[in-house]
């Protein structure tokens, strides 16, 4: 899939994609899924409960050419560490460095 050089014209802000691999690592096979999502705070805790319960780790995505969304990761941060017994690892990711001139 590649989308380098192309401008979509109409953008269809995902809601939630699901993508799963299988693969082995240190000899053990297991499956890798990627749940990508928006965070929406009238969709009720369950949704995110359950899914804070079935994850292993979290990643947190934010555009580094909107400072909002780098300030928002703080507040989701704390809210998914509140849903999830015990510890969480978590990564936090800048993406759209091709969009940024600093």
């Amino acid at each position: 899939m590649g989308y380098f050089n192309r401008v979509e014209q109409h953008y269809d802000p995902t809601i939630e994609e699901i993508f799963t691999k299988q693969t082995v690592v240190d000899d053990q096979s297991c499956v890798v899924k990627l749940q990508d999502t928006v965070w929406q705070e009238d969709w009720g805790v369950g949704v995110y409960r359950h899914w804070a319960e079935e994850s292993n780790a979290c990643m947190l995505v934010f555009s580094i050419t909107c400072r909002g969304s780098f300030g928002s990761t703080a507040r989701f941060h704390e809210q998914v560490k509140a849903l999830k017994e015990g510890d969480l690892p978590f990564l936090l990711i800048g993406n759209k460095t091709d969009l940024s001139d600093n």
